[in-house]
């Protein structure tokens, strides 16, 4: 099972999604993109640090799962699909 983190609606929080083990050597993050299902859950920004994306997520509807998927390409043409889940409940 992909990752699965839980937050509660009135959080603001980041993310991390460390590609270090899957870049080759030379190879680095050219751009990230995240896209987010069902709708509901707020995609704050998308930050790119050195071998990690950052992905900021906001709201969420209470007792409701969301799927992130993180789409990323690097300066050597290599494309990745990366995926996690957020579980928003008001704990």
């Amino acid at each position: 099972m992909k990752l699965q983190f839980t937050k509660q609606p009135i959080e603001v929080l980041d993310y991390d999604v460390d590609y270090s083990n899957w870049l080759s050597t030379g190879d680095s993050i050219q751009s990230a993109t995240a896209s987010i299902s069902p709708s509901g859950l707020t995609l704050s920004n998308v930050q790119v640090n050195g071998s990690i994306a950052k992905i900021w997520l906001s709201g969420g509807a209470n007792d409701t799962l969301y799927k992130v998927t993180v789409n990323l390409t690097t300066t050597g043409g290599r494309i990745s699909q990366e995926e996690f889940y957020v579980f928003v409940k008001d704990l």
